[in-house]
């Protein structure tokens, strides 16, 4: 039944109608992440240790270091990304691109639906990490500015995955992956859910190349 149910998890739908509605249901999650108010247990990257290509150290560390790393390593990331923002919403306000209201809204209540909560529950979440509904209705607006910028300019259609990254990526971390390779369909989820992160991966890299270029 644990099987069935990260098998379940595995699964993950990113055509690219989805990647808007993805992008905000991640800006939600990395909001209330970076307030400290996530959980650690729901995230099967960093439980199955897909993002990392360092061997796992045999070494354990204690909890106090482990906060303390994993602190040091919220901080660079959320540095990066507000630099990262500001270099994209700079470069959006000069080619005039602009999001109006109507695609905010309709954006904000596909993400109330998809994370199948309602604009109250929203409200309360967001209250417990000291952000107003307002407040986060112009991040949405940023992040659809964002979005519209790195469409125009960066083409991420032509960013691949072949199945032989995938092997060879489960190949590496076997240790990691033994539960799913007992049933053929549990691995065919894995394989899909590697490639899925590894097409991330790869697509963050081009657009971080391209907001390196704006710098």
């Amino acid at each position: 039944m644990k099987r069935l149910f990260h098998a379940r998890r595995l699964h993950l739908n990113c055509d690219k109608k989805s990647i808007q509605l993805l992008a905000l249901c991640i800006l939600t999650l990395f909001l209330i992440f970076a307030a400290g108010c996530s959980n650690k247990d729901s995230n099967i990257e960093s439980k199955y240790s897909f993002v990392s290509d360092k061997p796992i150290s045999g070494t354990e560390p204690s909890p106090a270091e482990d906060t303390i790393n994993q602190q040091k390593e919220l901080e660079a990331k959320k540095a990066e990304l507000e630099e990262a923002k500001a270099l994209l919403v700079e470069e959006a306000e000069k080619q005039q691109i602009n999001v109006d209201d109507k695609n905010v809204d309709d954006t904000i209540q596909k993400g109330l639906e998809a994370m199948d909560i309602d604009k109250q529950q929203l409200e309360n979440e967001l209250q417990k990490i000291g952000m107003t509904y307002d407040k986060y209705r112009e991040e949405v607006k940023t992040q659809l500015m964002m979005s519209e910028l790195i469409n125009r300019n960066v083409n991420l259609t032509e960013v691949k995955v072949s199945d032989d990254e995938v092997n060879n990526y489960i190949e590496n971390h076997k240790e990691d992956f033994k539960d799913f390779f007992d049933e053929e369909e549990t691995l065919a989820l894995l394989k899909g859910k590697v490639k899925s992160v590894l097409l991330e991966k790869k697509r963050t890299e081009v657009v971080m190349d391209y907001v390196n270029s704006l710098k």
